[in-house]
């Protein structure tokens, strides 16, 4: 991880930052594998009441400062890797790669499960975590997605 990384405990005034990062990650990166009606179901979520209840308690969440911002975050609840998200600015710079290895690192319950995008597959596979099915949702407007579910059973940290 770059020396000008920071990655921290996640606080209430970091909501704002992670919607954002969220939608802008969705609308930026998702059109290379997602159809655009994926895309705008998905990044609809970040308006969602169900978005910061995924994040709570927040004190299983971590950020990532970068260039004196939020840059990304992850979050882990109920054994289960449930969100890695970088802002677009700041992707291919290792950090989703990062705040992985730390949030694996402070809590190393075990196993542990996530649905994984196209996007953040190999991030997971590169961590240990192992394809367990390939699972189809319906959403909003009845848009579906594949995701991978996946899951680490060894501590590594």
């Amino acid at each position: 991880m770059a020396a000008d990384v920071t990655i921290r405990p996640a606080s209430e005034a970091d909501v704002p930052a992670m919607r954002a990062i969220y939608r802008r990650a969705v609308k930026q990166l998702g059109p290379v594998a997602y159809t655009p009606e994926q895309v705008e179901t998905w990044a609809s979520f970040a308006d969602s009441p169900v978005f910061t209840r995924r994040l709570a308690p927040l004190a299983t969440t971590l950020v990532a400062e970068k260039a004196g911002r939020v840059a990304g975050y992850a979050s882990v609840r109920d054994n289960r890797v449930s969100a890695l998200y970088v802002d677009p600015d700041f992707s291919r710079q290792g950090l989703a790669t990062a705040l992985l290895e730390r949030l694996l690192a402070t809590f190393p319950q075990r196993p542990l499960q996530t649905e994984a995008s196209h996007f953040s597959r190999s991030v997971f596979e590169r961590q240990g975590f192992e394809l367990t099915e390939i699972d189809e949702v319906t959403r909003a407007g009845g848009v579906t997605f594949n995701r991978f579910i996946m899951s680490l059973h060894d501590s590594r940290g």
